[in-house]
């Protein structure tokens, strides 16, 4: 039986065996393919230079090829052909790369394979005992790497001008390195034949092997070896892992990545370095199981090695001169360092949220903070790290688990308070308090010794805002509470001092400009929750535009880089939270017109964009770029919703909430979106930008639809739906009514507009805008003959009379008469094409109806206007038309 197992392992070896065979066969190929070449170039030597001699001169003939030469000529050349490289250049290519490089990798690949799958087989069949298995990996991956500096050190064996002397060593030690990294992860992972810290030394040391030989080979082996020493616990797998040596394994295998980096300034090494060292914590915590506080561990210890790694770079300044678009990709170590550290604080966020914010992630969570402040402190290059910390702390306090009462509303607090209720557990808040405290301290104390202080200016000035700012939300949910109010005064007062302490130290805050800015938007900010804490709801959203004009004003006094983006966030902010939370329908903001609550929180938010966009755009900043254009349409957002919200506390007595929406309300919502296209337009010309074009478009096509389906249709007051369109009598003069508050205005906006439309050279949706207005109008005539004869109360149900049908036939006549008139004068088509077809459905009403229905005189005088009218009708265009044909103005 022994001997059948012996034999099984040479056939099993034979695989990688033929492997290396093949690289070496290949190599040797490449090496003939080369001296060929030459050959070939030599004899074309002679040839070229006589092309140069102005007489011709006898020509000795070349000497003749070797037989092989012409076999291997004949392979890579079609016969007669003596350009065949020039001609098939890609099939060239391919066959080299393939030769030189793709063939030897994959040779490569399979050796790794080979001896992963062996060690899984062995494993599987249960052959021989662990420390044989583990011996003979070893062996194998010694061997491996033995031929890889064995081939390296024999470059003649590949001949000259190939790559594949240096690819198919590569390939040889990095299979080498994928069998080490396996045998020591199973001997203790697998096996628990050595303890962790002989493993531990054992991983270090292969990575420093690997570190070795990729100085030798070339950056191609340390991708290799990273790969394959990452992807080698999933291809061995284990049945129970053990949290503690997989991620002992996984953080050698980083900080070997993080060390070739460094050595060979490859940025493609340290993205998969730090890709390793962070998909797997993912996976782990995808999983069920614990190893807690190992990954707590593992996480604080990798982003120590990355910034260990990456130290020397960092000690270089920052291109704070220039605009963030401008700063280029960092070298190696310094974008492994920044890539570490905010991947470490998303697994640290995802550790905590697994764990149920247990005190192994509140701790790992500290210690990041604690080790990125450490390494500003220490670094230029390493300020933005604490940032990526700061934004995972934010974010793990806004997802804070509200169960097991850790986080409790006002009304539990209040509770608890009058010692009605037991206390929570005290965590969430103590959590929070040290977050911020750890931030702000620990950001103002590492920005002395730095010369770019507006990195760690935002961490010490913003971290401290934004938890309090977090944690008011999870305990309060922004209602108005005096101790979060006086916590955000305190901010105040500290961002204040401290402001103006780097101000003095600086000699002044133009030679801070970043960093007197963070601490600027920080005061600001904290004295916005200040406010929003003491008070309601749509006050906040009123302090975050307040914001966003205070950061433009920042920036165009100091011109630092990030607060234009600043200023759009807060904008945003202010635009979301006042349009699409609706917060303002569910608190009181009083009963007097036009002077109430909503003058403060949409007009001063409305004021406060504009004032933004405006010292963004005079600042220097592209009228339409993105931050300008979106503070100006957020800005006319806030208008049109701040006209509309009046209106409807208008008409609902301050009762925003109320559930009605009659006639004049549409009405006057229509009109009020129909004005507003038209000042943008008219105020902006015929090319707004992108922000306010999309307004214009939102409001012109919701004044459409509102004004076709609800009041034509819906909301009519003579066939429209009861509950809906039967209006309170508001406006009972003898014009200004309730039918011109719905009809007569929103069709007088649509002109305006329409005319706007047509004098910008908008000619489709001109006479889109002009058809609207004439049908409302039209609509509005009918509607007050109709009130006029059967009053607000029989207008569905009153039967129509005599006078009142010729009433109708008498003011569509005098509509037409109007629209021709106004279609001459203003030598508008449209406006002559539609009086003529209102005077063709008068005559049709009159022939047909009106024949029908009236009787005696009321018929003789239908018919008597009409033709009265149509004769009249007819001179006016026998008198205006040859004028108009001929360009002339009508008398």
């Amino acid at each position: 039986m022994e001997l059948l197992w012996l034999f099984a392992i040479v056939f099993a070896l034979s695989g990688p065996a033929g492997a290396v065979l093949a690289i070496i066969a290949v190599s040797r190929l490449n090496a003939l393919s080369a001296r060929l070449d030459a050959l070939e170039r030599r004899s074309a030597a002679p040839a070229a230079e006589q092309t140069d001699v102005p007489r011709p001169e006898p020509r000795s003939e070349p000497a003749p090829r070797p037989a092989i030469s012409q076999a291997a000529a004949g392979l890579r050349r079609p016969a007669g052909s003596g350009t065949a490289r020039a001609r098939t250049p890609l099939l060239a290519r391919l066959e080299a790369s393939l030769a030189q490089s793709w063939l030897v990798w994959l040779g490569a690949v399979t050796l790794a394979l080979g001896g992963g799958f062996l060690v899984k087989f062995a494993l599987d069949q249960g052959w021989f005992g662990p420390w044989v298995r583990i011996a003979a990996a070893l062996f194998a991956g010694f061997a491996m790497l033995g031929a890889g500096d064995a081939l390296r050190r024999r470059p003649g064996l590949f001949g000259p001008g190939g790559t594949a002397g240096q690819a198919a060593p590569a390939a040889l030690s990095g299979a080498g390195l994928v069998t080490l990294y396996g045998a020591v992860y199973a001997a203790h992972a697998l096996y628990q034949l050595v303890p962790p810290p002989l493993a531990f030394a054992g991983l270090a040391l292969v990575a420093a092997g690997a570190l070795a030989l990729a100085w030798l080979h070339g950056s191609a082996l340390a991708l290799f070896g990273l790969v394959g020493a990452f992807i080698a616990p999933a291809l061995i797998g284990s049945d129970e892992p053990n949290a503690a040596g997989l991620f002992a394994y996984v953080f050698a295998v980083s900080a070997a990545g993080f060390g070739a980096a460094r050595l060979l300034a490859r940025r493609t090494i340290a993205l998969v370095a730090v890709a390793g060292g962070l998909i797997w914590p993912w996976l782990w915590l995808s999983l069920p199981g614990g190893g807690v506080l190992a990954l707590a561990l593992y996480l604080p210890l990798l982003l120590a090695a990355a910034l260990l790694a990456g130290q020397d770079e960092a000690a270089h300044d920052l291109p704070a001169g220039r605009v963030l678009r401008d700063w280029g990709l960092p070298p190696a170590g310094l974008l492994a360092a920044w890539l570490a550290a905010g991947g470490t604080g998303l697994i640290g966020v995802l550790l905590l949220h697994r764990d149920g914010y247990s005190e192994a992630g509140l701790t790992c969570l500290a210690a990041l903070a604690l080790i990125s402040l450490f390494a500003a402190w220490r670094r230029e290059g390493y300020g933005p790290v604490p940032l990526a910390i700061a934004v995972a702390s934010v974010l793990a306090l806004c997802v804070w688990p509200q169960s097991e009462r850790q986080i409790t509303d006002a009304g539990e607090q209040l509770a608890v308070f009058m010692g009605e209720a037991p206390p929570p557990p005290l965590r969430f808040l103590p959590a929070a308090l040290g977050l911020a405290g750890l931030f702000g301290i620990g950001g103002w104390l590492a920005l002395q010794a730095r010369s770019v202080k507006a990195p760690l200016a935002a961490v010490s000035a913003g971290a401290p805002v934004l938890i309090l700012a977090a944690a008011y939300l999870r305990m309060n949910g922004f209602e108005p509470e005096p101790v979060w109010a006086l916590a955000a005064l305190g901010l105040v007062l500290l961002g204040s001092g401290a402001c103006a302490r780097l101000g003095a130290r600086a000699g002044g805050f133009d030679a801070v400009p970043g960093a007197a800015s963070a601490y600027a938007l920080g005061v600001s900010a904290a004295a916005a929750i200040a406010a929003g804490a003491a008070s309601q709801q749509m006050w906040m959203s009123a302090a975050f535009a307040l914001e966003a004009l205070c950061a433009a004003w920042l920036w165009r006094r100091f011109r630092a880089p990030g607060l234009p983006l600043a200023t759009l966030i807060f904008g945003a902010l202010a635009t979301v939270r006042l349009i699409v939370t609706g917060e303002v329908f569910s608190m009181p903001i009083g009963p007097l017109p036009i002077l109430n609550g909503l003058l403060v929180g949409y007009g001063v938010s409305v004021l406060a964009l504009a004032g933004a966009a405006r010292l963004l755009s005079h600042g220097g900043l592209d009228p339409r770029g993105a931050a300008v254009q979106s503070l100006t349409a957020g800005a006319l957002v806030l208008a049109i919703a701040f006209v509309s919200l009046q209106i409807r506390h208008l008409l609902t007595g301050g009762a925003l909430g109320a559930d009605v929406y009659g006639v004049v309300e549409m009405g006057l919502h229509t009109a009020a979106w129909l004005f507003s296209a038209a000042a943008i337009r008219w105020r902006l010309g015929p090319h707004p930008a992108f922000g306010p074009r999309l307004v214009e478009y939102a409001a012109a096509i919701l004044a459409g639809l509102q004004a076709l389906f609800f009041l034509v249709l819906i909301a009519n007051p003579w066939w429209g739906w009861p509950e809906i369109a039967r209006p309170r009598a508001l406006f009972a003069l003898p014009v200004v009514n309730v039918l011109a508050m719905a009809y007569a205005l929103p069709a007088l906006a649509a002109g305006c507009y329409a005319v706007i439309l047509g004098r910008q050279g908008a000619r489709a949706r001109s006479r889109l805008a002009g058809g609207l207005g004439v049908t409302l109008f039209g609509l509005w005539l009918l509607l007050v003959v109709r009130q006029a004869y059967a009053g607000w109360d029989g207008m569905a149900a009153a039967p129509v009379g005599a006078a009142e049908a010729y009433t109708y036939s008498a003011a569509g006549l005098v509509y037409a008469g109007l629209l021709l008139a106004a279609g001459v004068a203003r030598r508008r088509a449209s406006l002559r094409y539609a009086g003529l077809g209102l005077l063709v459905a008068v005559t049709v009403k009159v022939f047909l109806a009106d024949m029908a229905g009236l009787e005696g005189f009321w018929r003789g005088l239908s018919f008597l206007g009409l033709g009265t009218a149509l004769v009249g009708l007819s001179l006016f265009y026998q008198r205006v038309m040859p004028r108009l044909a001929a360009g002339r103005p009508p008398a």
